[in-house]
């Protein structure tokens, strides 16, 4: 079966040679589907040798609990010559869980979905870069972390590693700093009511495709990013601002059966896909589940050969406009001492689509604007057109399999069209968000990030605001004015259920 996939004709096993390459990428003409193949055996091994260090260690600490992180592959051009399986060492190897950063909860909130038992999340090296992201991460279940850096002078290797400490740096005023030591003190008092948050169930997940991210062109292996990242990014960041939490779900997750846990699963671009992950979708949109696809998902399979995967549901793609991208010759290093290319995606003409008032849209139709990847399609099954390009052509369709709907767009949105398609698609799920925050004017907050839970800890709320200004909110719970508002952090009963969340800040509710 190899020799059949890879074109070769080799007698055994010890005939086969890795690939040779050359600046971490395959040398030209080397064939993809060898490549994988050797990319996926390459993280196997690596995985098993974690195993058995392990196993030595237990010889004389059963005990001590053990990590062996790598975070930051999971979401770079270069995952597929690390030999790192974050799946595989977050269930196989780790007792916790290493991620290392701040800023956006996307890294660890896959990490998190990765693991098949709870396990805590550590991160002995938080370059915090902002107060304001310390909080949004034990939100999203970071248990453990240590501040980069404080200390008590500044070090003598490298001196300039002291603009980083908040005790020391001149780029953290003392405003922020006492704020820093507020969020501290709150979360060691508020603990329960923090946590309680990571453990609420998700309707919604993306896919992560381990497949999108070996089965890659052999320029993109040293890239910072590539297409199918991009797009994952977006994907998140358009979802996590709308009143409930979203995940991801694995291939492997997938074949083991974890879709019937989701009502939605978003697909951002994955170009790559393996037979049988491809069927469970379908079969988990026939029972019953929501599919959003964004191209251009399902075009290959894991040799990078032409699959049906769309034929099976009539869609055709005609044409692809990829957006371009320019390679700079510099090298970025990570905090892990790896480098990769930073590359340039160029801009694109931003296109205003023709939304009809009909399917998801009948209440009215949102402004969406096309960004990114774009697609002629045809459609040969019944569907239903919820958008057009300025020309005409479908740029966004719906169609039912079985118990279900798949949601097919022939384009990339920018983030908040793709927010506002995801809304309406939720709805349309039955995605239960039964609190709401929203602006005055009864629309939807940008940047905003807003969850309710209801459990042993009582019935709890968190507003956190990304934007550098305050911002108005109402709250509704149930489609109603929310009342009987306490905010823990301030000690605060609101009037009503309006509220103004300061630049940066984060609320935390509880219910009377």
């Amino acid at each position: 079966r190899l020799n059949q996939a890879w074109g070769t004709q080799y007698g055994s096993f010890q005939e086969i040679a890795a690939p040779p390459v050359k600046h971490a990428r395959p040398l030209p003409g080397t064939d993809r589907a060898l490549w994988y193949d050797w990319a996926e055996f390459n993280q196997d091994r690596f995985s098993d040798y974690l195993v058995w260090v392990k196993s030595i260690v237990r010889r004389f600490d059963p005990v001590t609990p053990l990590a062996a992180g790598g975070s930051s592959s999971m979401l770079v051009g270069s995952n597929g010559t690390s030999g790192i399986d974050e799946e595989q060492i977050i269930n196989r190897v780790d007792d916790v869980v290493i991620h290392e950063g701040s800023g956006s909860t996307f890294g660890m909130d896959l990490q998190l979905a990765l693991s098949e038992q709870p396990k805590p999340l550590c991160d002995p090296e938080m370059n915090l870069g902002q107060v304001r992201y310390l909080l949004p991460h034990m939100l999203h279940g970071k248990s453990v972390m240590q501040l980069w850096h404080w200390p008590d002078q500044p070090p003598a290797e490298y001196p300039h590693l002291i603009n980083d400490s908040p005790a020391h740096g001149w780029r953290f005023p003392l405003r922020d700093v006492a704020a820093l030591f507020r969020a501290v003190l709150d979360a060691r008092r508020l603990s329960k009511e923090i946590a309680s948050f990571a453990s609420a169930p998700a309707q919604v997940a993306i896919l992560y495709s381990r497949t999108s991210m070996l089965q890659i062109p052999p320029e993109m292996l040293t890239w910072h990013t590539t297409p199918y990242l991009r797009e994952l990014e977006n994907s998140y960041e358009a979802s996590r601002f709308l009143d409930t939490r979203i995940t991801f779900v694995s291939e492997r997750q997938i074949l083991a059966g974890k879709l019937s846990k989701f009502q939605v699963l978003i697909v951002p671009g994955a170009p790559h896909a393996r037979a049988e992950v491809v069927e469970a979708i379908y079969r988990f949109v026939r029972q019953g589940g929501t599919l959003a696809v964004l191209p251009s998902s399902f075009l290959s399979n894991e040799y990078n050969r032409p699959a049906n995967y769309l034929e099976q549901i009539e869609v055709q793609v005609r044409r692809i406009d990829q957006p371009e991208a320019d390679r700079t010759g510099e090298a970025q290093q990570a905090y892990d001492q790896s480098f990769q290319e930073r590359v340039v995606y160029r801009s694109q003409q931003i296109a205003n689509l023709t939304a009809r008032s009909a399917g998801i849209f009948a209440g009215g139709a949102p402004k969406l604007q096309a960004q990114g990847t774009r697609q002629e399609i045809a459609v040969s099954s019944a569907h239903e057109t919820l958008a057009t390009f300025p020309d005409g052509r479908p740029a966004l369709v719906s169609l039912k399999q079985g118990r279900g709907t798949i949601y097919y767009s022939a384009t990339g949105f920018s983030k908040q069209s793709l927010a506002d398609l995801l809304d309406r698609i939720y709805d349309a799920a039955g995605v239960r968000r039964p609190l709401r925050v929203l602006g005055e004017d009864g629309s939807r907050p940008g940047d905003v990030e807003a969850r309710y839970v209801s459990g042993g800890a009582g019935r709890l709320l968190y507003i956190v605001n990304f934007n550098d200004r305050p911002v108005n909110v109402r709250i509704e719970l149930d489609g109603r004015p929310a009342h009987g508002l306490f905010e823990l952090r301030k000690q605060l009963k609101l009037a009503d259920e309006r509220t103004v969340v300061p630049a940066g800040e984060t609320l935390i509710f509880r219910f009377d």
